[in-house]
Formats: C-alpha cells, structure tokens, sequence
C-alpha cells in the first residue's frame, strides 16, 4: 500500500494512514469506477480513529489518497458506538 502526498495534507502521517486503511473496521465501495474507490474507517498507531479513501487498482495495489480525524458523520456509520473520554482523563 502507497501514500499519496495528498493524504498527508491534513497532517496524518503515512504510517498513520497505512495502518487504518490496512486495518479498517469499515468499508465501503464509493462509486462503480476503475480504479475502486474506497472508504475506510480504522485507527491508526496512536488509535485514533482516521477516514481513508483507498484507491484499488486491478492489480491488486492500493493507494491512500485521503487521510484525517473521522468526523462525526463517519463515526455514525460504524457498527458500534465509539466513546470518546473525558479530556484529562488517562
């Protein structure tokens, strides 16, 4: 799996991306075109929870195009409800 520069524009690092698009807890084809768009919903080293859109090329290679904190609206689409502590707390 590759990173764009483009992914990186909101400050993720690329292992920080590479680690929730390999490891996505969600996943969702965003359009029918070649190559496959994909959302991804995962967390990173530090688990955080990152959106990813993940290019899936036929031959199998894939390529990070978008990276950032999860908003509120992709936290919605988990299965689960995800808890966010308290600032300050450990």
């Amino acid at each position: 799996m590759k990173v764009h520069e483009s992914a990186l524009k909101r400050g993720v690092l690329p292992e920080d991306a590479i680690q929730a698009a390999t490891w996505a807890t969600w996943i969702d084809e965003v359009d029918d075109d070649s190559p496959a768009r994909q959302l991804r919903l995962g967390f990173d080293t530090h688990g955080r929870l990152l959106e990813t859109v993940v290019l899936v090329f036929d031959s199998g290679n894939e390529l990070i195009i978008h990276a950032m904190k999860a908003r509120p609206a992709m936290v919605d689409l988990l299965p689960w409800k995800v808890l966010s502590r308290p600032s300050g707390s450990p």
